[in-house]
């Protein structure tokens, strides 16, 4: 599912009120049928993930991508660590089961070959490939919902390109359930159908879908493949 609208009409507000982040003045908030308190437990945690906008603010610049990606683990308190702990705090020996679990979300987020990339700082990698790591990091607690917060604004249209289509392969191979931030009509219509339309905090109901570029697509290169039915990318 596609959460469209411009800047500043509520988007990330919504998705910090699902993790719990803020509280809504009114109304009730439901995660599989139940509603959601004030508080998130460590098991909403491991099935909810985020993914923020901006991949040169998100990942500490100290710390190598081995020990970015099983942050989320660490945080839930899941033992990650050998015996033989390193003194360095940024860059833990972990044991052979997390290790494994790393080099196996870094191949599927299609950072290869994947044991070039554990030892490296975040000002060593590229945009697209910063972000591929974000995703990683909010994919090793294999979680069912991924709140991704305008993760492409940044990136060039190719890169773009590239991991909306892997948001895509990761729903239709996983179920993983992806609810997509954008402002941008073009990716909102290549991302997922169905869209909703936020303006000034509030859902606002439409006939028809917003007018895409015929050019924003091109560019996308998928002017000819969009779907005219909801996509299978949605919100469960």
């Amino acid at each position: 599912m596609t959460l469209m609208g411009p800047s500043g009409s509520g988007k990330t507000t919504l998705l910090r009120l699902i993790l719990g982040l803020g509280r809504a003045d009114t109304g009730t908030i439901l995660f599989r049928g139940e509603p959601l308190g004030n508080t998130r437990s460590r098991q909403f945690l491991a099935q909810v993930q985020y993914i923020q906008q901006d991949p040169y603010q998100s990942l500490n610049p100290r710390w190598p991508v081995k020990r970015l990606v099983v942050e989320p683990l660490l945080a839930l308190g899941h033992s990650s660590l050998s015996p033989s702990l390193s003194q360095d705090a940024s860059s833990p020996r972990l044991d052979q089961a997390r290790m494994e679990q790393v080099l196996a979300v870094l191949e599927q987020v299609g950072l290869t070959p994947v044991r070039s990339f554990l030892d490296r700082l975040p000002s060593e990698l590229s945009g697209g490939q910063r972000q591929r790591v974000a995703l990683a990091r909010a994919l090793i607690t294999n979680p069912r919902l991924l709140l991704a917060d305008e993760p492409l604004s940044m990136l060039d249209f190719n890169l773009r390109r590239q991991l909306l289509d892997l948001l895509l392969k990761l729903h239709a191979e996983h179920g993983l359930a992806v609810l997509f931030v954008t402002h941008d009509p073009g990716l909102a219509r290549y991302a997922a159908r169905p869209i909703l339309y936020v303006e000034k905090g509030r859902l606002q109901p439409r006939s028809s879908p917003p007018t895409f570029s015929s050019e924003v697509n091109t560019l996308l290169g998928r002017a000819d493949r969009v779907p005219a039915s909801p996509s299978p990318l949605a919100f469960k």
